[in-house]
């Protein structure tokens, strides 16, 4: 070989170097923002995973409320029922009077001893 072809060849030696250099550095800064991108999506799955949890809690929380609501709700019921079903409670209850209406020979209109005429 002469050195007009090892020139050759170290030039094309260099040029291929400086490719493959310059594609190394591509690779580092898509490395780079890779991880960048991968931990920025590992802190908004955290903070997601600390949302649910707490959304979860006061769920749960609400559920607890609601069914010791229910609870306590019948236990008044069940109390209220008891005391007017008996004598005592009866008292206090209002009686309802049921009016019949009938029409007298004239064609108007009866309720109880009232009468209303038919316009």
């Amino acid at each position: 070989m002469t050195d007009t072809d090892l020139n050759r060849s170290l030039e094309l030696l260099q040029g291929e170097k400086a490719d493959l250099e310059s594609k190394s550095e591509t690779l580092k800064t898509e490395i780079a923002e890779a991880k960048s991108a991968i931990a920025t999506a590992q802190l908004e799955l955290q903070r997601a995973t600390e949302t649910r949890l707490a959304e979860s809690k006061a769920f749960q929380q609400q559920t607890m409320d609601q069914q010791g609501m229910q609870q306590v709700l019948k236990k008044a019921i069940n109390r209220l029922e008891a005391f007017y079903s008996s004598k005592e409670g009866a008292a206090f209850l209002q009686s309802r009077q049921v009016l019949l209406a009938s029409k007298n020979r004239s064609g108007d209109l009866c309720v109880g001893n009232k009468e209303f005429a038919v316009i």
